[in-house]
């Protein structure tokens, strides 16, 4: 994740700047540091440490992507603006700053205008923002911003981290994968490498301006490493999901197979294992009523509400 939003950053700063300022500028500007934390804190999501260069973004996992990336423009508009006068405030130079920034944010493509102002954390930025659009101050071009590249992300190939590392994918360790942008025409030709080297290996592809926020939300949660529908290494799931009428994918979780909906997050429906009936223990869960289930774990067998993961009670005593 940090090495996809340091990278998606100074894409931003390089379309907004570069050829406008001096290099040395430019290069003052590409110096921060990003500290991210799965702290929930209602009275603000993120803030820059001026001493450190840094910008700290909280509710990594619980935020939207919209919210996460305006507030990580908020602090690197801060952080700019230290550059230039040697000190940062919510003074007129900052929000010079901060809406040629949410500008080229804009152009960009990652997150339209309409997103913004309807953002309601933002809502006194938003209006000033609003005003200026008004008065003629639009976006009236758009910016081929990765259009024609994805990030591959590669888990559970242990097996081919050689052939991965010569091939210049980075580990990311946040999420415990592999990754790499690369041409969308050539992203089927690279798993078909990787699967050659590694069979187990599985797969996400996410657009060049796509931030994955929520990626270690999901994997814990579901416990999803998303392993998406293809005919190289997954049976592919035609049935629709009764709950949005989305599709339904095959994924594995560390107790194995299930099938659940393509639109998580948006959609957080799974398909009960017909195989938990037989498991059921004949007890009800005393925390909401649904069956108890028997399931397998790292660390053994053991007995869990059968409503996982709306309901996440364990039986301590087997």
């Amino acid at each position: 994740m940090y090495i996809i939003i340091k990278a998606f950053l100074d894409d931003l700063i390089d379309f907004c700047y570069k050829g406008t300022v001096e290099p040395d500028m430019l290069a003052k500007y590409h110096k921060f540091y990003l500290k991210l934390t799965d702290k929930e804190l209602k009275s603000k999501l993120g803030h820059y440490i001026f001493s450190k260069k840094a910008i700290h973004l909280f509710n990594v996992k619980s935020s939207n992507n919209v919210s996460c990336i305006v507030t990580l423009i908020h602090e690197l508009s801060h952080h700019i603006d230290y550059m230039n006068r040697g000190t940062s405030d919510h003074s007129k130079d900052f929000y010079n700053v901060h809406i040629e920034l949410i500008m080229t944010l804009f152009k960009m493509g990652t997150v339209s205008y309409n997103e913004f102002i309807n953002l309601k954390d933002y809502a006194s930025n938003s209006n000033k923002l609003k005003r200026l659009v008004e008065k003629g101050y639009c976006v009236t071009e758009q910016l081929d911003y990765e259009k024609e590249k994805n990030w591959l992300i590669v888990k559970n190939c242990y097996e081919a981290y050689a052939y991965l590392k010569e091939k210049n994918y980075v580990y990311n360790f946040y999420i415990k994968s592999w990754m790499k942008k690369i041409n969308i025409n050539d992203i089927e030709k690279s798993k078909t490498e990787i699967l050659n080297t590694c069979k187990n290996a599985t797969f996400i592809t996410r657009s060049g301006c796509e931030l994955i926020f929520n990626l270690g939300d999901e994997s814990k949660e579901n416990n999803i490493p998303f392993k998406k529908t293809s005919e190289s290494n997954i049976t592919d799931v035609t049935k629709k999901c009764p709950k949005c009428g989305g599709k339904l994918v095959e994924r594995t979780g560390k107790y194995g197979k299930f099938t659940a909906c393509g639109n998580y997050p948006k959609c957080k429906y799974i398909q009960k294992d017909k195989k938990d009936e037989s498991r059921g223990t004949g007890e009800l869960c005393p925390q909401c009523g649904s069956k108890l289930i028997e399931r397998n774990g790292r660390y053994g067998k053991f007995i869990a509400c059968s409503s996982y993961p709306k309901c996440k009670y364990v039986k301590k005593d087997m």
